[in-house]
């Protein structure tokens, strides 16, 4: 059991990873940016692109720092069993994950552009599920 609520939040923050460092190090927006706004990296002006860099670079340092702490969370005071710790890791799993799943929705829901709800999907899928598996006692126990 204790592997399995380790498994889901540890998957969603290495997921969390892979996304913060592709945004933090992409030169332009991804694809489904290009299909929400219907226009190429090319396309749009010099500040326009200036603008969205710096709100992926943002984004992606968010994710890379929540990231980071979930796992230093999982690796030390969560696997000791400490209460706060798994109190902790899923409200700051779901402080990223939720805003996240609703922006990426909301994009699927106003464009005609396919962005990863699926995976964002499963990730909040994961932290309930291992909320729901931790809930009330310590994983140590």
């Amino acid at each position: 059991m204790a592997l399995l609520i380790l498994s889901c939040y540890g998957l969603t923050a290495i997921a969390a990873l892979g996304f913060g460092i592709t945004y933090l190090l992409t030169p332009t927006f991804m694809p489904y940016h290009a299909q929400a706004l219907g226009l190429g990296w090319d396309e749009l002006p010099a500040n326009l692109q200036v603008l969205i860099l710096a709100l992926l670079r943002v984004a992606g340092g968010g994710l890379c720092a929540a990231s980071v702490a979930v796992l230093a969370l999982l690796i030390g005071p969560f696997r000791q069993g400490q209460r706060w710790a798994y109190q902790a890791v899923p409200i700051i799993c779901l402080l990223v994950v939720v805003p996240t799943f609703r922006a990426v929705w909301s994009v699927q829901q106003q464009t005609m552009a396919s962005p990863p709800l699926g995976l964002v999907g499963l990730c909040l899928g994961l932290i309930l599920l291992g909320a729901g598996l931790s809930w009330g006692r310590g994983i140590a126990q």
